[in-house]
């Protein structure tokens, strides 16, 4: 998976938040979600503290899934 600054042309698939205890952690929490739902790339936001507890730190993650070099996008049918 590819962390990116801007966001790719490619399919849009959602977003995440990741938590933890640093924000580190939170980042990292953020990429395993991605990663278990197929991301290709994501774009992190900055770390925030959650304002709820101010123990935790949040991380929002918007996810895409880009084709191969050898892949079609957007694939042949496509509207």
């Amino acid at each position: 998976m590819r962390v990116v600054s801007q966001e790719p042309r490619c399919e849009k698939i959602g977003v995440v938040e990741g938590v933890g205890g640093s924000e580190k952690r939170a980042r990292e929490n953020a990429l395993e979600q991605a990663a278990d739902r197929g991301a290709t790339h994501v774009r992190l936001d900055r770390a925030h503290p959650d304002l709820e507890d101010g123990l935790t730190f949040v991380v929002t993650a918007k996810m895409w899934t880009c084709p191969t070099a050898d892949e079609q996008f957007p694939p042949a049918g496509y509207p």
